[in-house]
């Protein structure tokens, strides 16, 4: 499969971000959470041995039915609106889904990479943002939790990510 191959999550891997259904180990998960079907192969597996995540680590997520590669039409669709939202033009997303997609995440990432009561807590600030600059408050938080918990070079993943998407 070509390098620069797309890849997006299938009904299994929204299931699995939804409700752990499947119980991946969770730097799989972590790295699932990033598939969007914007990201080449070769960005996502960067990302993850950044995270500690297994060298197969995209491989396990294919055989296992959480992600596809994404072909033919889709895969136009797919970089025409990447390149949309790169080049200055209005967002295709509304304000209400990029918030929610930016705190979702915060909390799963958070959730799968923070324990006890720092998971807790941070995830009661989550709840109380209502608008995407109320989320950019939290990153510095977000980042100082991360990195006691995963490191510095998962945690720079993680932040780099969730800047783009509070963009």
């Amino acid at each position: 499969m070509d390098s620069g191959t797309r890849l997006a999550k299938t009904d299994k891997g929204r299931e699995e971000i939804e409700l752990r259904r499947y119980k991946l180990a969770s730097k799989l998960r972590t790295l699932l959470i990033f598939v969007d079907g914007t990201r080449s192969i070769d960005d996502l597996t960067n990302d993850g041995k950044k995270l500690g995540a297994p060298d197969d680590a995209l491989i396990l997520l294919m055989q296992e039915g959480f992600v596809v590669p994404v072909t033919g039409a889709a895969a136009g669709i797919t970089e025409s609106a990447a390149g949309a939202a790169d080049d200055g033009a209005a967002p295709t997303v509304d304000e209400f889904k990029r918030f929610r997609a930016a705190q979702k995440f915060m909390n799963d990432t958070a959730v799968d990479n923070m324990s006890g009561l720092k998971k807790f807590t941070f995830t009661l600030k989550l709840e109380r943002c209502s608008v995407r600059h109320d989320l950019a408050d939290l990153v510095d938080d977000y980042e100082q939790k991360l990195t006691k918990a995963i490191g510095n070079d998962a945690t720079a993943v993680l932040v780099a990510r969730l800047r783009v998407l509070l963009s």
